[in-house]
């Protein structure tokens, strides 16, 4: 008797739903932490630019969280390490109001998948073990983009 290659895909997408409701959530409400664990969501557009253009990093208005001394400063970079191709755009906005930021792309910005948001985003309000996300969204920058 032959087996059956459904099992294995069957076990395989069982794998992927317990990893991905895995990570969702530590449980519970969010107790007295409260609007500190807000990460609010980030959207970059267009979703694909060319080197010399401009994104728009659009922050949404769900968390009452207040600017660090000095602003929100927003950032894009490509995907991988290092600093030396971070573009940082200062921006004078309340969360709680929700803001966006233009951000020049330089022409030898590197080729590729990216991402911008909130720089330096403050994780002390992540619980422990938590997997806290990042307020980012994606982009790519593609030749004639």
């Amino acid at each position: 008797m032959r087996p059956s290659a459904t099992v294995p895909l069957r076990l395989i997408g069982a794998l992927a739903a317990l990893l991905t409701l895995g990570g969702c959530t530590t449980g519970g409400s969010p107790g007295p932490v409260g609007t500190a664990a807000c990460v609010p969501l980030v959207r970059v557009e267009p979703a694909v630019v060319a080197p010399g253009g401009t994104v728009t990093v659009v922050v949404n208005d769900d968390c009452d969280r207040d600017a660090p001394d000095g602003g929100w400063v927003v950032v894009a970079a490509p995907v991988g390490p290092g600093e030396e191709d971070r573009v940082r755009v200062g921006v004078d906005g309340r969360l709680s109001e929700g803001f966006s930021a233009e951000v020049r792309i330089p022409e030898d910005f590197p080729v590729g998948e990216a991402f911008a948001g909130i720089d330096a985003w403050d994780f002390s309000a992540c619980s422990d073990g938590a997997s806290c996300a990042s307020p980012i969204g994606g982009f790519r920058v593609a030749i004639g983009g």
